[in-house]
């Protein structure tokens, strides 16, 4: 009944009327064409000057990359149950950081102290540049965001915080022995190169075993020629800057033995370390007011070494003042 319905509709339909409606339906396709171009183009010259207006705000990225993501890429290790090398942050609090790994969704957590802040203030002003810049009704805005942005929207819920849909993969061979990983997270204001006035680990390691300490190359290759120009010198300092490894190294790099002959007897150098016990930072803190002994600022307080750590100064009430960070910054590694 329908097929004789629809024959005679093409019987009676005259070729005027036929050529009139593909007419039509052309115009408004080619109309349609022309208004999703034109919003197509739109948007696009509106990303271009979301783009350019936006090019200082757009650096966060790369200075949460150095500030947050390399040291922490660089230091955790494969998850110990499925070998994955891609995590998700968790969740973060005042003392701990929270990753998951990606696959079979185990949590490890790192302990965070007063060292990691200025990774953990680059991860809240990036969480926050994310938020302000995402919430845009621009498609291509926000694919571009997406394509740039070391997130992983696909996955996150409606109910996540926006944390958990930050991914990195990591770039060390180690395999997690616990799930409390054991490293210290430090960001640096410039990890590329070495700054004694941040926080920095020191180690002594023979020259033997420098390739397995170190891979990079062209810092192993510097301290072979050093010891070739220096052939009466058993022992070769050199700095690593937090890039390389995570966390800044002083290294002192022996020839034949770390054992160190002293009076006649063979004293085990040790590591001096830089940190503080609590009960000298409480009576600092006590003393000093709770403020900056330069400026008089409570906020971003921290714990300096009036005499500096690598001139010898040592982790003592009397050697510690608080400083905030701009007045810490602006100081020089020099007796003051």
């Amino acid at each position: 009944m329908n097929m004789l319905i629809n024959n005679i509709a093409l019987q009676t339909t005259s070729p005027s009327m036929f050529i009139g409606t593909l007419v039509a339906v052309g115009l408004f396709i080619l109309i349609a064409y022309v208004v999703s171009s034109t919003a197509d183009r739109k948007e696009n010259e509106q990303k271009e000057k979301w783009i350019k207006s936006n090019s200082h705000k757009l650096k966060i990225q790369d200075d949460f990359l150095l500030k947050f993501i390399s040291p922490l890429s660089k230091l955790t290790p494969k998850c110990n149950k499925c070998n994955n090398d891609v995590y998700n942050i968790w969740g973060i609090s005042p003392y701990e950081l929270e990753l998951r790994c990606s696959d079979c969704k185990k949590i490890y957590k790192i302990d965070i102290g007063e060292h990691s802040k200025i990774a953990i203030n680059s991860l809240e002003e990036y969480i926050d540049f994310v938020i302000k810049s995402y919430d845009n009704s621009n498609e291509k805005i926000r694919k571009f965001l997406i394509d740039k942005l070391i997130f992983d929207f696909s996955n996150l819920r409606s109910n996540q915080p926006l944390i958990k849909a930050l991914r990195f993969q990591t770039s060390s061979e180690e395999i997690a022995i616990s799930t409390r990983l054991d490293f210290k997270f430090v960001g640096y204001n410039v990890n590329d190169s070495f700054n004694e006035n941040e926080y920095f680990e020191e180690d002594n390691i023979l020259l033997d075993d420098l390739n397995n300490y170190l891979k990079d190359s062209e810092t192993i290759n510097a301290v072979n020629i050093a010891f070739k120009e220096n052939p009466k010198a058993d022992e070769i300092t050199f700095q690593i800057p937090a890039i390389i490894l995570g966390v800044q190294k002083q290294i002192v790099v022996h020839k034949n033995t770390i054992l160190k002959n002293n009076n006649k007897s063979d004293k085990i150098i040790q590591k001096k370390s830089r940190r503080i016990s609590q009960t000298v930072k409480d009576k600092v803190w006590n003393r000093d007011g709770g403020k900056c002994v330069e400026c008089g600022s409570n906020e971003n307080l921290e714990f300096d070494h009036i005499i500096p750590h690598s001139k010898g100064g040592a982790n003592t009430y009397r050697n510690i003042q608080l400083l905030c960070e701009p007045c810490n910054r602006s100081k020089s590694a020099k007796i003051g």
